[in-house]
């Protein structure tokens, strides 16, 4: 038989089955001898892993341990307290060899408690986190997380959030020893959300001067979560601590805190993302609000990404009380300012590009405004906490 190119196969695979076509890759695997292992590469390249899948995935991999290699991103959706499901995740961790993106999520705001984890399910989750593969993490849902797990991520991988609350305290009893890669200062994008009175330890690690001189070369991304009304709650101080290399600063607004927050003075940053998420398809005060600081905050921006999160479309009057006159002028106080670049995630959007370009109509004839409609359900979708 003809040995063809891995890069044909690859390329015929990825011709046929596009994003979402698990059925096409499952025919090829199936139907074709010749395409079977590079679809099955393709299709097993995500897993996630659920209450209602782990013991399965478990006896999946125990009779076809080759598909263990396939995986590269992998999507943890357990308590991992369960002693039910820790004999499973344990047996399912220890086989993986090339995970290169790893979520770590669980209903309820699970409490790790490592001093009581199994000391095999312990070197399990090590394990992972120590492939040489491995350069992006996300901890999200979480207590108890302990600090050295933190620091190893930070200082190893190229995309770290942090969603979650960190603590130090079992680390004394239970030593955890992680390789240190030798390039180091590999960040380049941080998403936080903690509140920093409750994690001091965590607080502090990140404003320290190794921490900083360790982020320097590489980190320009820092997304900061606003976790109280009308504050960044002391997650300020970071960005504020990172200000002479950062580039691109996002904040993160949730549907219960639609409230104006004090922008950190970064006269450097290029780029700003403001996230909103709403119920009814609409502009929100925190967005107009920070529009307005900006030439105070943020004299020379370039780029300003403005993303809305909506569950359902709002009517003709989705723009409210604001005075929109009054953000037409802000936006012409920025004189480096370049592109204002809307994403709208809700279903049914008809009209909304049109709406905004009737309200903004200094910044729509100055051709700086753009826009971008994209499906709801991907924000769901756990990889895309990170930038690729």
């Amino acid at each position: 038989m003809v040995a063809f190119p891995q890069e044909l196969l690859d390329a015929i695979v990825e011709s046929v089955a596009g994003p979402a076509s698990r059925t096409t890759l499952k025919l090829c695997a199936l139907s074709s001898s010749v395409l079977r292992s590079t679809s099955q590469r393709r299709l097993f390249s995500y897993l996630s892993l659920t209450l209602k899948s782990v013991n399965t995935v478990a006896h999946g991999l125990s009779t076809s341990p080759h598909i263990a290699s396939y995986i590269q991103d992998l999507h943890i959706d357990l308590h991992l307290g369960s002693s039910k499901e820790q004999t499973s995740l344990t047996t399912i961790l220890a086989t993986l060899t090339a995970v290169q993106r790893l979520v770590i999520a669980s209903f309820g705001w699970q409490t790790w408690n490592w001093s009581a984890f199994p000391a095999d399910f312990r070197a399990a989750i090590l394990s992972v986190l120590a492939l040489p593969t491995m350069r992006c993490l996300a901890l999200t849902r979480s207590r108890g997380v302990p600090l050295a797990i933190i620091r190893h991520a930070l200082t190893s991988y190229q995309e770290v959030a942090i969603f979650a609350g960190v603590t130090d305290s079992d680390e004394d009893n239970n030593p955890i020893s992680l390789p240190v890669k030798e390039y180091g200062g590999s960040l380049t994008h941080l998403l936080l959300s903690y509140l920093p009175g409750a994690n001091p330890a965590f607080h502090a690690l990140l404003l320290s001067d190794q921490m900083v001189s360790s982020f320097e070369p590489q980190l320009r991304h820092l997304e900061l979560a606003v976790r109280v009304p009308n504050s960044l709650n002391g997650l300020e101080d970071v960005a504020l601590r990172y200000s002479h290399f950062l580039e691109h600063l996002s904040l993160n607004f949730n549907q219960r805190y639609d409230d104006q927050v004090e922008l950190p003075h970064l006269p450097g940053l290029r780029a700003l993302t403001l996230r909103a998420s709403v119920g009814k398809l609409r502009i929100p005060h925190c967005i107009t609000a920070g529009i307005a600081a900006l030439s105070a905050s943020t004299p020379h921006l370039t780029t300003l990404n403005l993303i809305l999160e909506a569950r359902y479309e709002g009517p003709e009057g989705f723009v409210g009380d604001y005075d929109f006159l009054d953000t037409e002028r802000r936006l012409a106080d920025l004189p480096s300012l370049r592109k204002v670049n809307w994403t709208v995630r809700c279903g049914g959007v008809v009209a909304f590009e049109q709406r905004v370009r009737r309200v903004l109509p200094r910044a729509n004839a100055a051709g700086i405004l753009s826009f971008v409609v994209q499906n709801p359900d991907q924000r769901t979708r756990p990889m895309l906490l990170f930038s690729r």
